[in-house]
């Protein structure tokens, strides 16, 4: 499947640019694309770019997994992954992978806390059962959490520590 990549030009055109789900995930070809001329004026001016990206799934965790430069997100890469709660056994899958490197299940378990935080002031009984189940299983973990803690920001962990019952 092709994913689209919107680049506007300053003169007003549009040019719609496929890429393949790897390259839309990881931004592959980003500056190739800044870099493009307009196909109505010839000029590199952009006004702006979006990227569709594909949903994150098992293939592109495991790519992520594998290569050290593939981010999902040039920040707040953690924030984009906790967007994803159909993810969270998959999450956990990868973070008992020891093969993974540190720093990628580290993102992980700051994923699942963001996940905690973000509905940790909600009273929908669907999101308390969901931040019940990444708690008991971050507790499982605890000293991979703990390991992590660094990564964590203050306010999501000051919110979801004590949820998942680690100090």
């Amino acid at each position: 499947m092709d994913y689209t990549c919107i680049r506007e030009c300053k003169c007003g055109n549009v040019d719609i640019i496929k890429v393949d789900k790897i390259s839309a995930a990881f931004e592959l070809r980003e500056e190739e694309i800044w870099n493009l001329k307009c196909t109505n004026c010839g000029d590199k001016e952009v006004e702006g770019i979006i990227n569709h990206q594909p949903k994150i799934d098992r293939e592109l965790l495991a790519i992520w997994s594998e290569n050290k430069d593939y981010r999902f997100c040039d920040q707040d890469e953690d924030i984009t992954l906790a967007q994803y709660e159909e993810n969270i056994n998959l999450y956990f899958e990868f973070i008992d992978n020891e093969m993974i490197p540190e720093s990628n299940r580290n993102i992980l378990i700051v994923a699942l806390c963001i996940m905690i935080y973000d509905r940790a002031r909600k009273n929908d009984s669907a999101e308390k059962l969901i931040i019940k189940k990444i708690a008991k299983e971050l507790k499982k973990r605890e000293p991979k959490v703990i390991n992590c803690k660094d990564w964590v920001m203050d306010y999501i962990k000051e919110v979801s520590f004590p949820i998942i019952g680690i100090k």
